[in-house]
This record gives structure tokens, sequence and C-alpha cells, in this order.
């Protein structure tokens, strides 16, 4: 299982922004396992934009036929955050949260749409809905929402 949110620093330490997901997270450690954490600060990103994407992603899968994965990492390869693996990719690799995965015979690191700004996510939403129009589907419905 993994927990990933936003965490608030209180001055005497720091608490988790949604406490119910934290505490379903905590339920599945065994007392003394070590996990890994990284904080950093947070970027503020639209959860609307966040729940609309994967809307758009969905009807995505619906016109293309993929896989819902496979999907959202075509879309983010060709849209999203990515940057790829390479001997420069480990001198400096990126700070933010992600996932390493093959895309079109290469490997790719994805940057997390949880972490993305509203800026980001913006560019990801309007290529993935002309993405979904070049591939024949519709999006009007979504669109108005």
């Amino acid at each position: 299982m993994r927990y990933s949110g936003k965490f608030i620093y209180t001055g005497a330490g720091v608490t988790p922004g949604d406490p119910t997901a934290w505490e379903t997270y905590k339920l599945s450690l065994l007392k003394g396992q070590e996990v890994r954490g990284t904080f950093e600060e947070w970027e503020e990103h639209s959860e609307d934009q966040f729940n609309y994407f994967h809307k758009l992603r969905d009807r995505y899968t619906e016109t293309t036929g993929y896989d819902k994965a496979v999907a959202k990492l075509e879309l983010k390869y060709l849209f999203g955050v990515r940057y790829e693996v390479g001997p420069e990719f480990f001198k400096r690799p990126p700070s933010r949260l992600g996932m390493f995965a093959e895309m079109y015979g290469q490997y790719v690191f994805f940057v997390s749409t949880k972490v993305y700004s509203k800026e980001e996510m913006g560019r990801l939403i309007d290529g993935t809905i002309r993405a979904i129009v070049e591939a024949g589907g519709e999006v009007g419905d979504l669109v108005e929402e």
C-alpha cells in the first residue's frame, strides 16, 4: 500500500492533510516497519482539474480501446511532465514524485499528476481533449461540465 498526500507543518511537527487516508495507510504497516518519506513544498493544483483529467482519460480509453494505465501514460508522454532516462538523468534526477515506465522503446520518468501545478495540469487537459477529438471521440458533454 502507498500513501501520497499533503502534510501541514505545525511548528512542532507535521499533520496529514487527509487524516482518514493516513490512518488507513498506517493500518497496513507492521510495527517497526521502515517506510520512506520525502517532504517538499506543496504546489497547489485544482482538485477539479485532477478529477476532470481522469474523466477525459476514461473517455480516451473508450475512444482508443486502450487500458486506462496505458492511456494515462501515453497522454502524460505526449502532453505531461516527463524526463527521458539516460546518462544525464542520473546526474541530476528530478525531485518530484513520479514513476519510471517504458514507453515507445525508451525508459521515461513520469511526474505524478498529483504534484502537477495548475498550469501543467491545464496543458495535460488541453492535450487530452485534442487527442480524444483526433481519435474520433466526443468531448462536448465533458467540456460542458
